[in-house]
């Protein structure tokens, strides 16, 4: 493997392709699409940290006005590709910076995104921009792994090896195998909670019948992407969201509206104005 420092894991144009297949529909979305389904359209949905535009999209199709945001253009791309993907609109931009001159009904950061605020100061300056772009009644929406549950801890290569296929497109001609898995880095101490670095490898390999390599055929080199993200203890959250001047309204420890325990995966937020 090379010697190079890796690349940003969240501007990798592989996988920001690969994306979908590591992370397809699942109950978080549906809570999240639930928040706001038996409303009448329209409502102005906002998308932070959309990503791919997977949720994003859904939201539109069913006639909210929606705004997807994230500062990966691979990813939103992607996005814009993608069915219903004409009826958002699409802005690259992070949660601290972006303005707008509508308020919005739902605001919601999926797919553990609220961890990339790796700073007291940064979670700050992202929820209070996005309190200010509430509408009087609206509500903001996230999840965050819970603390106490170290999920760093299995992010190893034996528990994390997975291998999918990319489909041909426009830039490869032919369908691409892909070896994916993750690996633990420095664990820091903040606050209470942690700053955990992690590093995805992965490995491109030609697509054969028997999955096997020829004679003298040697795997090829991974590439190795670096991320970094904050697990923040439950008072420190409760802290950040007063900070903010939110009202917090729910605090689920899963999907199924399970209130938090100390076991609980997660820390599903809804907060209102």
């Amino acid at each position: 493997m090379s010697d190079n420092k890796p690349q940003d894991h969240y501007h990798d144009p592989l996988l920001s392709r690969l994306y979908d297949s590591q992370n397809p529909w699942g109950p978080d979305c549906d809570f999240f699409l639930s928040l706001i389904q038996d409303a009448p359209v329209p409502r102005k949905v906002l998308d932070v940290g959309c990503g791919t535009g997977l949720l994003t999209a859904a939201f539109a199709n069913l006639g909210y006005d929606t705004t997807g945001i994230d500062p990966a253009s691979d990813m939103l791309n992607i996005a814009r590709h993608r069915q219903s993907g004409d009826k958002v609109s699409w802005v690259q931009s992070d949660a601290a910076q972006f303005k707008s001159d509508q308020l919005f009904d739902l605001i919601i950061l999926s797919g553990h995104a609220f961890q990339v605020f790796l700073t007291d100061q940064a979670i700050h300056d992202a929820l209070s921009n996005l309190k200010a772009l509430l509408s009087p009644n609206g509500k903001i929406a996230f999840d965050t792994r819970n603390l106490d549950a170290k999920a760093w801890e299995r992010w190893i290569p034996k528990e994390t090896t997975q291998t999918f296929v990319l489909p041909a497109n426009s830039q490869h001609q032919k369908d691409q195998k892909i070896e994916i898995w993750h690996d633990l880095g420095n664990v820091e101490r903040y606050g209470d909670g942690r700053i955990v670095e992690y590093f995805t490898l992965y490995r491109t390999m030609p697509v054969q019948e028997n999955n096997v390599l020829s004679s003298g055929q040697s795997l090829p080199p991974p590439t190795k992407t670096e991320a970094k993200i904050r697990f923040l203890s439950h008072n420190e959250l409760l802290a950040h969201l007063d900070k903010a001047g939110l009202v917090l309204e729910h605090l689920f420890g899963d999907w199924n509206q399970t209130p938090l325990q100390k076991d609980s995966r997660e820390m599903i937020v809804v907060a209102r104005n």
